[in-house]
């Protein structure tokens, strides 16, 4: 593990931070080289990118809040402390399409393109911050006797240190290289608007609820379920994929063939 990535008299630059930093700035060119594809401004696109950034932020750290609530009550002040971490992916992908919404009238442009355009970038960059977890030691897994079990240094920000630990955070980089595989195929072949950014939550929720049993981290069931939050929240963004996509089929299929106009690939 690797969390301070280097220092610099007493500058230290964070491991973590210059993930995320690399996630940004790879899922931006991602969008900027699609961006036109679409018929869309690469410039406008790249401020769109930016405030999806602060709205995930902000949904990401809410969520925490929300889950943190018996924590926040006893000091309400910490809910203010990011710099002691605390961030939901499913947070930051909520608050990300509540800013799509809302930027959808001023950007001129369909949602469902929109949402073709920013999810791909969206697992590039959650692959990068998952390989930044790692090195962090957060989002760490349960133990485990398995030959690639992972022991964090009590430095890091691993709360179980000293173990054997499923590496979850590389679990869910491997998962979100599938993924992201999988979109830039789909996007090749693109015949329903909005079809790649549901095929992203789709796959995605697949992944978290599989990988969610094996995370040490994770909070505590629902009452009278076996699942947690974030597998209760996998399954409901499954279910509401699946039924957007059905609507879109349906609704492609009462256009007459002539009428048809397949989107940018």
């Amino acid at each position: 593990m690797w969390p301070i990535l280097f220092e610099l008299g007493g500058l230290r630059a964070s491991t973590y931070g210059a993930c995320l930093a690399a996630g940004f700035l790879a899922g931006l060119v991602l969008v900027r080289r699609r961006a036109r594809v679409l018929g869309l401004d690469p410039d406008r696109m790249q401020t769109l990118a930016a405030l999806l950034v602060l709205g995930g932020s902000l949904g990401s750290r809410l969520w925490f809040v929300i889950e943190e609530r018996q924590l926040m009550a006893s000091a309400p002040w910490r809910a203010l402390a990011i710099w002691e971490g605390g961030a939901v992916w499913y947070g930051g992908l909520l608050g990300g399409i509540a800013v799509l919404c809302l930027a959808q009238r001023r950007q001129r442009a369909p949602l469902a393109d929109l949402g073709d355009l920013f999810f791909p970038a969206a697992a590039l960059a959650h692959l990068c911050g998952r390989l930044g977890c790692f090195a962090a030691g957060c989002c760490w897994g349960k133990p485990t006797d398995l030959p690639w079990g992972v022991v964090f240094p009590a430095a890091s920000a691993c709360r179980n240190p000293g173990v054997p630990l499923h590496p979850t955070q590389l679990y869910e980089a491997a998962a979100e290289s599938v993924i992201l595989l999988a979109l830039l195929a789909i996007w090749r072949r693109r015949r329903i608007r909005g079809e790649v950014a549901l095929a992203y939550v789709a796959l995605y929720a697949l992944a978290r609820f599989s990988l969610e049993p094996l995370r040490g981290d994770g909070g505590a069931l629902l009452p009278a379920s076996r699942l947690s939050l974030a597998q209760a929240t996998s399954l409901a963004l499954l279910a509401l994929a699946a039924a957007l996509w059905l609507r879109a089929r349906a609704a492609a299929a009462r256009v007459p063939a002539s009428a048809r106009r397949r989107p940018a690939p």
